[in-house]
Formats: C-alpha cells, sequence, structure tokens
C-alpha cells in the first residue's frame, strides 16, 4: 500500500460510509434521468449511472480499490484505522 495522504483518507471515509452510498446513489439517479431526458448521445450517461448506483447497493467502493486494494466497505474502514494522521501506515518501519 501507498502512503495515503490526509484527503485521500477523508474522501475513502466518506465514500465508505452509508452517506457516500446515498451520494453514489443519488448521482447514479441523476446521472440516468438526464440521460434518458436527453436522449441521443447523452444516453451514454446511463452507463456511469448505472454504475454508480449498482456501487451504493452493493456497498462497493471502486475508489478504495485503487488506494486500500478492496473495495469493500468494511475492509476500507479497517484499512483508513492503520494510518495516522501524517498518512504513514501505522506499525510500518
Amino acid at each position: 500500500m501507498k502512503k495515503m495522504s490526509r484527503a485521500e483518507k477523508a474522501i475513502l471515509t466518506f465514500m465508505a460510509s452509508t452517506s457516500g452510498r446515498w451520494a453514489r446513489g443519488i448521482g447514479g439517479a441523476t446521472l440516468v434521468a438526464l440521460g434518458v431526458v436527453g436522449g441521443g448521445w447523452s444516453l451514454l450517461l446511463l452507463i456511469p449511472g448505472v454504475m454508480m448506483i449498482a456501487t451504493g447497493v452493493m456497498n462497493y467502493c471502486p475508489a478504495g480499490l485503487f488506494l486500500t486494494g478492496s473495495g469493500k466497505s468494511d475492509d476500507i474502514m479497517a484499512n483508513i484505522a492503520k494510518y495516522d494522521a501524517l498518512g504513514t501506515q501505522v506499525g510500518k518501519h
């Protein structure tokens, strides 16, 4: 795992929380609605919209996969707890 900045830690904490799941779901629903209403090339918004809804429903955070190696919210929160306030991994020397 790489060094985690304070901003990355804050983003992951939010995205792995219930509020983050709701944000992904609402954002996805907004993209789906815009795609359906807009028609034509706007229908391409259905792809990320459905993906955002699915990740919110499945409690899976794609950002966590890149930063902690796991997309499951429980694993992300456990990995975040391993970092101190400076972003260095606790117990690693």
